[in-house]
């Protein structure tokens, strides 16, 4: 069961996803309703993917991140299986600083929701309850056992690419 916040943020029970450009290197991703900018839990995949394809959605969404158009959330258990996860595909230094930097701009939270939604993985639960305790806009992973849920109180399950076309309109170009 999601306990809900005493913030204003549970009004608009889903997100409507829109995004400012500022310049030409610039969006902000945020919620249309209310104006905020938008919360997001990124599975330890997104980071495999865009290590692997430095031209993927997952990597503008890290490149996002890094550039404060969106906001990340993580909790400690959540960056402990990051950290095992770069280690095991032998990222490059160069892979492993980006990423600590993303976890040094993520909020870092103690997850605290219940939820009653569980996967057929025990191990991809950390995810929904970081989705849940942030209060998170999207989840976004490339693992069908959180896709195939869709959402999780409020928060919309996503693929990088899904994503990436909310908010720009438009396909990745990768």
């Amino acid at each position: 069961m999601l306990s809900p916040l005493s913030d204003s943020r549970h009004a608009a029970k889903v997100p409507t996803p829109s995004c400012r450009a500022i310049d030409t290197d610039t969006v902000i991703l945020y919620d249309a309703n209310t104006g905020m900018e938008l919360r997001a839990v990124l599975d330890t995949n997104l980071f495999v993917a865009a290590y692997w394809n430095k031209q993927s959605a997952s990597a503008s969404i890290i490149a996002a991140c890094l550039a404060g158009d969106l906001q990340a959330y993580c909790t400690p258990e959540i960056e402990r299986e990051l950290w095992t996860v770069i280690r095991n595909i032998r990222a490059r230094e160069e892979f492993a600083a980006t990423v600590s930097n993303l976890i040094g701009r993520a909020e870092r939270i103690s997850p605290w929701a219940e939820v009653d939604v569980h996967t057929d993985d025990p191990e991809d639960q950390k995810f929904l309850v970081c989705a849940a305790s942030a209060d998170a806009d999207y989840l976004i992973t490339s693992d069908d056992h959180l896709l195939r849920l869709r959402t999780v109180g409020r928060t919309k399950i996503v693929k990088p690419g899904e994503f990436w076309r909310q908010f720009t309109g438009r396909p990745h170009p990768s």
